[in-house]
């Protein structure tokens, strides 16, 4: 008896009936699932999540005053966006969302303009119809613009230039783990034009596998020829990969300090580049004595004058041992894995470093820590008093992680690069960017008026 024959799957697609009379195929479940995909594809996961913050606020002001959030009107989204312009009167505390969130903090307009995208945004995604091109909404949100210019500068950061550059890598201790970091971070940051979610996304050798929304690219060695850095996606280019070479003879410093953390920490390829480490032994950014050892602490000033900087700790049943004062970190750790019995590693910080990248907020704190170093060893350098504790916060306050990028685009100006160089390098589109990098003593240095005199 032959077996009974089954029906093949049908593999046509369903045909639908139109009100309008046309007859249309529906596209398949995972044609449509796919489109979902894409489409969720079309902003980067931390727009997406800035998205979702300011549209769960939006969404509380509407509860608390009474107004529809979706679809909202030309009057809600004015009155919003004219509650945030004036300080967020009745906001409350800061809660989750720090100090943008906190009554009596009146947000920038840079700020403001993410709010109405991510109002935008929203409405889109559901279909409605959002009210921006409205006379309304374009009268007061021109005339915020206005007011808030009117009675607020804005604020850029200070740039680390070149100059200063050599001076921070000149202090940064190449023995000391979090300092051989810093320097890496810092010196690829500034010669590359690299912003802070740029350089925290960078792996080593290769791109990483698996999922990481926080990756963005990596650093190859190119025999010869010094590196490359490789963007498959950055802020100005989500489509299309970017790359800026750093060629060994115009930047031997920055490919030292490079290779010296991968070295030294033991980064291996495909892995992210920049680790966060430990406190044991490091500090935090605050610090200016840091050992790199676990059981290794700076011993203070006065160890410092006798030669000895550096103390030995055992610590034991939740007490520490003092094991005497060294010259050098590494010759603590020795005294530190005698007191335990073991043999001391060739590669002590190998295990020091954390396997995951780190925080996109933390390369604003390590180019302040590099900062707070140099305001302090410089002003001793030139015979300058020392600055108050309120003072040195200033002073380093001038700085964030845009100072890197900032640094390396003055710094090009500086030395006469013309804006067309420069743009392969910050991967800018317009000449108008680059021009807001010219900072305040280029213009003074290039001020056309040096051209006439009274």
């Amino acid at each position: 008896m032959r077996p009974r024959k089954h029906p093949k799957a049908s593999t046509a697609l369903a045909v639908i009936e139109p009100t309008n009379g046309s007859t249309e195929i529906a596209l398949p479940e995972e044609t449509v699932g796919r489109q979902k995909f894409y489409a969720a594809k079309s902003k980067s996961p931390r727009t997406i999540r800035a998205y979702q913050g300011w549209w769960r606020k939006f969404e509380t002001w509407c509860d608390t005053n009474g107004r529809g959030s979706l679809p909202a009107d030309v009057d809600t989204v004015t009155a919003f966006i004219m509650w945030m312009a004036d300080g967020q009167v009745g906001a409350g505390g800061r809660g989750k969302g720090g100090k943008r969130w906190a009554e009596g903090y009146r947000v920038s307009i840079a700020c403001l303009s993410v709010v109405v995208a991510a109002l935008k945004f929203v409405h889109a995604a559901k279909g409605h119809p959002f009210p921006d091109k409205h006379p309304k909404f374009m009268a007061v949100w021109g005339g915020i613009r206005r007011d808030v210019a009117s009675r607020r500068t804005t604020r850029k950061a200070a740039p680390l230039t070149a100059k200063q550059l050599r001076d921070v890598l000149d202090l940064q201790r190449p023995d000391v783990l979090r300092e051989a970091r810093d320097a890496a971070l810092t010196a690829l940051g500034v010669v590359a034009t690299l912003r802070r979610s740029e350089i925290t996304g960078l792996d080593w050798g290769a791109l990483g596998e698996g999922e990481d929304d926080r990756r963005l690219g990596f650093v190859k060695e190119e025999d010869g020829m010094g590196l490359r850095v490789v963007l498959m996606r950055s802020k100005a280019s989500q489509d299309q990969a970017q790359d800026i070479p750093i060629p060994d003879k115009h930047a031997p410093a920055i490919i030292r300090a490079i290779k010296h953390w991968v070295e030294f920490a033991g980064i291996e390829k495909g892995t992210p580049l920049f680790r966060g480490i430990p406190n044991q032994g490091q500090g935090d950014w605050r610090g200016t004595k840091r050992s790199g050892y676990v059981g290794v602490t700076w011993g203070g000033d006065l160890a410092e004058r006798r030669g000895k900087p550096w103390r030995a700790q055992l610590c034991t049943n939740r007490q520490n041992k003092h094991l005497g004062f060294y010259t050098t970190p590494r010759e603590a750790y020795e005294a530190v894995c005698a007191a335990k019995g073991i043999a001391p590693s060739d590669n002590p910080n190998h295990s020091a470093v954390l396997p995951d990248r780190i925080h996109i907020e933390m390369a604003g704190n390590i180019v302040k820590s590099v900062i707070k170093r140099w305001v302090v060893a410089d002003r001793k350098k030139r015979g300058l008093k020392k600055l108050t504790t309120e003072e040195l916060k200033a002073e380093v306050a001038k700085y964030s992680s845009h100072s890197m990028r900032a640094g390396g685009i003055t710094s090009m100006a500086q030395a006469g690069v013309p804006v067309h160089q420069i743009k392969m390098v910050s991967r800018h589109k317009g000449d108008a960017m680059v021009g807001e990098y010219i900072r305040e003593n280029d213009k003074v240095a290039a001020s056309p008026m040096g051209k006439y005199a009274f």
